[in-house]
């Protein structure tokens, strides 16, 4: 049986202020400590597109390990896991969550985060 792939991945969709205001932004109550370990692997505000580009390839080239319907029935979230190479030439193996909404042909990031 092949791995599932994130339907729609071709145009993954990675939001400026999804990466800048949270995954980047150090005084975000959640996004903190994310952006923390983002910004010490070599992730930039500055180059904000370059973090984005990663995002969008560590789907396109990993199998979805987790998949769950939204609470509220309008989306499917997937769950996917790997090591991504940063900007600082690690390779930290972190967790991505898309969202499929209802009726869209293509994904957005819901969140990044090291994964344990």
């Amino acid at each position: 049986m092949a791995a599932e792939m994130l339907p729609g991945v071709e145009c993954a969709q990675v939001e400026r202020r999804k990466v800048l205001d949270y995954l980047l932004a150090t005084a975000h109550p959640d996004g903190g400590p994310k952006a923390r370990f983002f910004l010490a692997r070599g992730a930039r505000a500055d180059a904000w597109e370059t973090f984005a580009n990663i995002l969008i390839e560590h789907a396109r080239r990993n199998p979805v390990v987790g998949v769950r319907d939204d609470p509220q029935g309008r989306a499917r979230l997937f769950q996917i896991d790997c090591r991504v190479p940063m900007p600082d030439d690690s390779a930290p193996c972190i967790r991505t969550v898309w969202e499929l909404r209802k009726g869209a042909a293509c994904p957005r990031l819901v969140t990044a985060y090291p994964a344990v």
